[in-house]
């Protein structure tokens, strides 16, 4: 369907950034369900959304139109496990096991 997870390891950091190549709604959480951003990101305003989940176990991201959005963690952009022209909508749920566990 329409959701992900990944799994970030080997890395003690675990930086998201968020960008609009078009006009796209967001929306950034951790696993128990604290907001880090929720909101429209559009190419030539804000465009892109970066926070430090470093201190995390988990996030789950909302991307209301996926061909519209790049997801990068730790600078390395995420390829989408299932198109953008398949599910236009999709929920992403990062799982972050930091190198010294």
């Amino acid at each position: 369907g329409k959701e992900t997870i990944f799994e970030l390891k080997n890395t003690d950091k675990f930086l998201l950034k968020l960008v609009s190549t078009g006009e796209t709604w967001v929306s950034i959480k951790n696993g128990k369900g604290y907001s880090f951003f929720q909101g429209m990101l559009v190419k030539g305003s804000t465009e892109s959304q970066s926070v430090d989940l470093s201190k995390e176990t988990e996030a789950v991201l909302v991307i209301g139109n996926s061909t519209n959005t790049e997801i990068y963690v730790n600078d390395q952009k995420l390829e989408y496990a299932v198109p953008p022209t398949d599910h236009v909508r999709q929920d992403i749920t990062i799982r972050f096991i930091p190198a010294d566990q």
